[in-house]
């Protein structure tokens, strides 16, 4: 099973639109699968989670999912996302979704972590560290856990500092894009290094090899930064924090639409190569 970079260029791959799974750069050594949703719809009907995709043969993709695994490349499941809430309140619930988790593992022949995008309802930390530690348990403790959260919500900070304090989480990069209110470019390079600075570092004891950042592309976000200010950011925080583990972009299908101008861009400066 792949471990999570020791530097991170990832992208998320919906299940909706987009390339094969196959034509997506090597220089994305992450790859999340977006997304598994609620059985039932959300908040969920038990706790379970289920995965389907349309963008080719379940043998095909499979084969792909394998292969991008064999090469080394980390392939994460994402759960969750924008009107797919997960209700985890309970230990029956919470065992509901591992158990789904395991049976989307055998489906798939296997992945390399869980993320956990869960929007629009409570979250519960006891419930997922104990979610996290029976994946954990179940796959090896190279199974990645990581988590996108929303960078002003109180709510998703509590959660990274619970998920870090419980030794469980691998990666927060927090969703540097619906930039609302912040209509220069210099504002939103300062927003996001004080931020991290201010908020997130804090959470996980400075221990910027738990911390990336999110970055999303202009045809599916309506506000971000340039490329040019997302550059500044990086650089600014990697000179003070050496080991800040790196980037992931929203989405596969929109830097595919712009020739993979993303990864072409922060490759070398993220990875080096």
């Amino acid at each position: 099973m792949p471990a999570l970079p020791s530097r991170v260029l990832g992208c998320y791959w919906p299940v909706w639109s987009g390339p094969a799974l196959s034509a997506i750069p090597s220089g994305y050594n992450t790859i999340w699968l977006f997304a598994a949703v609620p059985v039932g719809g959300p908040p969920g009907t038990t706790g379970a989670v289920t995965w389907s995709q349309n963008r080719e043969s379940a043998t095909q993709f499979n084969t792909d999912l394998a292969d991008i695994r064999a090469a080394g490349r980390c392939v994460i499941l994402s759960v969750g996302g924008a009107n797919s809430y997960i209700d985890l309140s309970t230990r029956t619930r919470s065992d509901a979704f591992t158990a789904s988790i395991e049976k989307i593992h055998t489906q798939l022949g296997g992945f390399d972590g869980v993320d956990f995008d869960i929007e629009g309802g409570t979250l519960y930390p006891s419930q997922m560290v104990y979610i996290c530690e029976k994946l954990k348990a179940a796959f090896g403790s190279n199974f990645v856990i990581t988590y996108p959260p929303a960078p002003w919500s109180l709510a998703d900070r509590s959660l990274c500092s619970t998920l870090y304090k419980a030794g469980v989480l691998d990666l927060v990069a927090p969703q540097y894009y619906d930039l609302e209110g912040l209509f220069t470019e210099s504002s939103k390079i300062s927003n996001e290094v004080n931020s991290i600075e201010s908020a997130w570092l804090p959470l996980v004891n400075y221990n910027a090899a738990k911390v990336g950042l999110g970055y999303g592309l202009a045809s599916v976000v309506s506000e971000r930064m340039m490329f040019s200010s997302f550059a500044t950011v990086w650089k600014t925080l990697v000179t003070k924090y050496p080991s800040l583990r790196g980037a992931f972009c929203w989405q596969a299908t929109a830097d595919h639409a712009e020739e993979w101008s993303f990864e072409t861009t922060f490759r070398p400066l993220i990875i080096g190569d």
